[in-house]
Order: structure tokens, then sequence, then C-alpha cells
């Protein structure tokens, strides 16, 4: 064959078109060949003996009758594979494997989705996938092309090993399916930067979850059952569009860390205030007024941050909150404190506790303490 003759020259092979119903065996001669295409032919199968061609860097099996192909490839080091136009039910797990493919085509195939493991072609620049069926992963993934398909791959991939998904700016606007089957066996969950206008239903019946993060999204509300969350520790809702809290938050009662910034939020559930184990609090650049009744209880409080609201006087049950050591409040339009004690901290602090409803609520503070709280502050009058 005249072909072959010429591709021990060139390294180069191309059999197209000629009916082929397996690789001939002088093909497999042909130890130093690079490129081999054998497209358009009637093969059925591939020989496992295409392994021997160690120098094979670029293959092309398109329109063929192919179902697989042999565990061998994986010993190649292809760059360029071409499997379109061919009777694939799913991407064979050899294709996988082959981590330095540089581009792939799959299109036209019976796929229906593409596999975790394809995360691990992390060298892939190209990627043809032309498959109407196709329904995993996500529309708004496929569309932004090679390189956030493998990376968005890779996540789900590192999500069956780790109890942790970190999904993060997809701009997914639905929760996959398929990253829901893993919420039994995760504990952090990270879904921020995305355009999603709903949670997944089945995140909050997962009481294993510690952390989750679902900031920077379109959410208008949350569940109520996110109180269902026991384990919660740590959840991020920020920078969404939240109009309120469920009261169920007030469930949480394992909750250490809670972020809702810059939402729309114009008052804070009652509820919150059986936060007990509450460390920090950051809920800047809302619509509040005032903060919930009861926060004096939240005794584990550390950082409270209520910056860009529309706060006229700050809550004075902030000042028996023992524990507080970071507090920021500027942007809002307050009368109260007067401007000469709005800093620093314990300057803050101490106007704020002689004026508290509950000035004693804590065995720390002593009433002799509280009267005398107000001593070295440079006011212009007395509140």
């Amino acid at each position: 064959m005249r072909a072959i003759s010429t591709a021990r020259a060139s390294g180069a092979l191309v059999l197209e078109a000629l009916s082929l119903r397996a690789i001939p065996d002088d093909v497999l001669d042909l130890t130093a060949l690079t490129s081999l295409s054998v497209a358009h032919n009637k093969l059925p199968s591939v020989t496992s003996r295409l392994s021997e061609l160690k120098f094979l860097t670029a293959m092309t099996l398109d329109d063929n009758q192919l179902l697989e192909l042999p565990p061998s490839l994986t010993s190649l080091s292809l760059q360029s594979l071409s499997i379109a136009r061919n009777d694939f039910s799913e991407v064979p797990p050899q294709v996988c494997a082959i981590t330095s493919l540089t581009h792939l085509s799959l299109s036209n195939n019976d796929l229906v989705d593409l596999p975790p493991q394809m995360g691990r072609l992390t060298n892939l620049a190209t990627l043809d996938l032309d498959v109407p069926s196709l329904k995993r992963p996500p529309v708004e993934i496929i569309a932004q092309g090679c390189s956030v398909i493998v990376r968005y791959l890779g996540c789900v991939l590192a999500a069956q090993d780790e109890a942790k998904l970190e999904v993060t700016r997809f701009r997914l606007r639905c929760f996959p399916p398929e990253l829901e089957e893993r919420f039994d066996l995760l504990t952090d969950i990270d879904i921020s930067e995305n355009a999603l206008i709903e949670t997944p239903p089945l995140m909050y019946k997962h009481i294993k979850v510690t952390k989750v993060s679902l900031a920077n999204n379109s959410l208008s509300q949350l569940a109520v059952s996110v109180g269902g969350m026991k384990s919660l520790r740590d959840l991020d809702v920020s920078y969404n569009r939240l109009e309120f809290l469920p009261a169920a938050i007030g469930n949480l009662t394992r909750l250490r860390r809670l972020r809702v910034d810059s939402n729309r939020l114009s008052k804070l559930p009652s509820q919150m205030s059986k936060l007990l184990a509450l460390e920090e609090l950051t809920a800047s650049g809302n619509q509040l007024t005032a903060l919930f009744l009861n926060l004096s209880q939240l005794a584990c409080l550390r950082t409270l941050a209520v910056e860009s609201n529309l706060f006229a006087a700050l809550p004075f049950e902030i000042g028996c909150l023992t524990t507080l050591q970071e507090f920021s409040f500027h942007e809002n339009p307050l009368k109260v404190p007067p401007d000469e004690v709005r800093a620093p901290l314990p300057t803050v602090l101490s106007y704020l506790v002689p004026h508290s409803p509950f000035p004693y609520s804590h065995p720390s503070r002593s009433a002799s303490s509280m009267r005398v709280l107000l001593s070295g502050l440079t006011l212009t009058a007395l509140p």
C-alpha cells in the first residue's frame, strides 16, 4: 500500500474512506509513526496493538462503528485524539486517563454526560463537543468552553474523594442534580460566585454539613429547612438578594460564623438570640435600622459588623457584649452615640454600657464599674 510506504518517511499515515474493517498489520510495523488517521471506515473495534506505536501523538478515528477503545491506549502519549461520529454511549475511560491530551473531539456520539474523570485532562486546550444528547454538565458550563468544562469536572471529581464540594465561579443558574448526589458525604459546601436563584433542597437534609457558602449568587430567600442543619458552624449568604432570614435560623445552635452582608435585609429575626455559640456576625450593606432583641445573650460574639445600613442609633445592648473585639458601624446615619465617642472600640462600648436596658446581664460587669465608665470620655454634652 503506497500510503504505508510514504508514511515510513513522513511519520504520518492517512487511511481514510477505504471501507476498512480492521487496521492493517503493516501499520503496526511503522514504529516511528507519529500521526494516524483511519477516519470514514467501518471499524467495529481498534486493535490493542496500537500501543506498540510508542511515538504516536495524534490519532483520528472519526466516522467508524466504535463502541469502545482498548485499555492499552493509555500507554500512549497522545496529544490529539478524535473519536467523533462513532457509537459511543459514554466517554471511554481510557480517554480520561490520557492526561497528555491537548485536543479531543467527542462530537456526534450518543453521550448523555461527561464523566468527572475528564477533570484530569488539565492539558486540554480544545474540546469538540457537538453532542445534542448531552445533559451533563449543565448547558451554562458547556457554553463556557473547554477550560471551564475541565475545571468543573475536576471539582466534581474532587468531591468524590473529599468531604468538600467547591463549585465556584461557574455562572450556574440551577444546582446540577449530579452534585446533589454527593451531599450525604459532604461536610463543606462552597457554591459561591454563581447565579443561583434558589438553593438545592437536598442540601438542607444533610445534618453532617458544617460549612456552607452561598455568597455572590442571586438568592431571594433561604428555605425554612435551613434550620435542620444542626451541625452547621459557618454560613455565608452575603451578596445575594435576601429580604429576610427565616426564623428557623435560630435553630442553628452550633453556628459560629454568620455572614449576611450586601443583601436587602431590613430586619433580623429575633430568634437569632438563640445562636449562643455565634462568634462572628457581619450584616453590612443592608437596610437595617436595628438588630434583634436579646442581642446581649450572644455571650461568645467577638466580631460584629453593621456598616452601610440605616442605623440612627447603635443598639445599647452592644455594650453588654463582654467578648466583643471588633465592631464596625461606619456609613450609617447615626445620631447616637455622638461623634466624639465613636472610636476607638473601648470608648464606644463605654458609652453604650450605661445606656443598655440590660446593664447587669454579665457578672463581670458590676454596678460600680458601670457608673464610672463615662469618666474620661470627651463628651461635649451629657447624653
